[in-house]
């Protein structure tokens, strides 16, 4: 069973990486249930088609679901702006 210590999740260059490592089974009752990853390590990467906040980043492990969120960053003001002065 995994751990959320197991996963590591990094974002760089507007690629999402996901990884970590499935231990090896432990014998006892069979399970019958489909895993993408059987056992040993494991790693996914997305293209984001948006820029995202790194600071907005978040990632939980609970019950067998990894979730992952993220906030776009926001976009930058261009042109003229005002500024008060006191």
């Amino acid at each position: 069973s995994l751990a959320a210590a197991d996963f590591s999740v990094e974002l760089g260059e507007g690629i999402l990486r996901t990884a970590g490592e499935r231990p090896t089974r432990q014998q006892g009752k069979r399970h019958y249930h489909a895993m993408e990853v059987q056992v040993g390590p494991f790693e996914r990467r997305f293209r984001l088609p948006v820029v995202v906040d790194p600071a907005s980043v978040r990632a939980t492990y609970e019950r067998g679901f990894l979730e992952i969120r993220l906030a776009k960053q926001p976009p930058r003001i261009t042109g003229l702006q005002s500024v008060r002065v006191t």
